[in-house]
């Protein structure tokens, strides 16, 4: 199974039913997780070696607060905890 999803023509990747692999699934579910590995690739393609940081909706406060579900807590602005704001660039 394909890691990368990346084509025969360098900085040219492909996901979905376009893909064919032994195992390979025709679901949406499928495509969405294909998609999910080729934008780690294409991450990786464009800056090698760079680390990732992972934000999650569930847990992160400023993707949270960007998505304008946070719940206001006293003194937030003052909790050192929040990541800045360039952390999920």
């Amino acid at each position: 199974m394909p890691r990368r999803f990346q084509t025969s023509v360098p900085g040219i990747f492909a996901v979905g039913d376009i893909n064919d692999y032994p195992g390979k699934k025709k679901l949406i579910l499928s495509g969405f997780h294909e998609a999910a590995l080729a934008a780690f690739a294409v991450r990786e393609y464009l800056r090698p070696g760079e680390k990732v940081h992972l934000q999650y909706t569930t847990t992160s406060p400023l993707l949270q607060r960007r998505l304008g579900v946070a719940e206001e807590k006293p003194n937030a602005e003052s909790n050192s905890a929040a990541a800045p704001d360039d952390a999920c660039r």
